[in-house]
């Protein structure tokens, strides 16, 4: 049985296997995005089953899902949803 081991970001030799490195999260310009941080759409949207969201429309304190593509978010037209990063670009 091989033991495993990796270095820490000081170098410190680690026994076990090393944790993941999560992809971050992108907004529409590629900067990255953070917990509760606010958004703003680039372009109008669709909603099935709501009101369209129109470009400028403002979403804050959002928070990060699994995947780096999709950020949750709440509207006071729509509720809670969960939106794709690539319409939306950090505010503030």
């Amino acid at each position: 049985m091989a033991d495993n081991f990796y270095y820490d970001e000081n170098w410190n030799l680690i026994e076990g296997t090393p944790p993941e490195e999560k992809e971050p999260t992108l907004d529409a310009n590629g900067n990255e995005l953070q917990n509760w941080d606010n958004v703003v759409a680039v372009k109008n949207l669709p909603v099935k089953g709501g009101v369209d969201i129109k470009k400028g429309d403002k979403f804050t304190n959002i928070t990060l899902t699994d995947d780096p593509a999709m950020i949750n978010a709440k509207s006071k037209k729509n509720g809670k949803m969960v939106l794709k990063t690539e319409f939306f670009k950090k505010v503030g």
